[in-house]
């Protein structure tokens, strides 16, 4: 299994306990430093851009992709990637932010390429079901299922003072065949 995007390892005790190898990667050596030191023990870590790993095509039965692509300029090319790194029949499990997200255009300005900059620095693109489907598609993957998840969250220090609600697209993606 592969956590695309590891950051500090948030999904990687759920991911361990399913009793199969994990590899994590991340671009970020600093975020990947902080992945707790038992996570980081039992995971092969591998510190890469998403949209060009050093990693044997047909590698993993599952690789999870969890709040990434809304950051991505060029989501399709990863997602090719790691439609690469899928062996025929292998799963993608991804998450983006849906259109009606609650947080869309708080503390953002838009860009000219239909995104956003949270806070002047960090990229964000907000989906349409229809737009993330046409994603799996152009990356040359099979759309096995997508659904909208809401929820809501409390505030966060720091980041959002008031509760607020959440809608995400979760999407599964199957490589074809060799």
């Amino acid at each position: 299994m592969l956590d695309a995007a590891t950051g500090e390892g948030r999904n990687l005790p759920p991911l361990l306990a399913l009793g199969r190898p994990v590899t994590a990667c991340d671009a970020s050596a600093a975020a990947l430093g902080k992945i707790p030191a038992p996570l980081r023990q039992r995971v092969a870590l591998v510190e890469s851009d998403l949209a060009e790993l050093p990693l044997p095509s047909a590698s993993f039965a599952f690789v999870l992709l969890s709040d990434v692509v809304e950051t991505l300029p060029d989501p399709v090319a990863v997602l090719r990637e790691l439609g690469r790194l899928l062996v025929p029949g292998g799963l993608l499990l991804l998450n983006i932010p849906d259109s009606d997200d609650g947080i869309a255009g708080i503390e953002m300005e838009p860009t000219a390429a239909n995104g956003w900059l949270y806070r002047g620095r960090y990229y964000f693109r907000f989906y349409s079901r229809a737009e993330a489907e046409a994603l799996i598609v152009e990356a040359g993957l099979a759309l096995v299922e997508s659904h909208v998840a809401t929820w809501h969250e409390e505030p966060h220090p720091h980041f959002r003072p008031e509760a607020h609600t959440h809608r995400s697209l979760i999407l599964t993606a199957r490589r074809f065949g060799p």
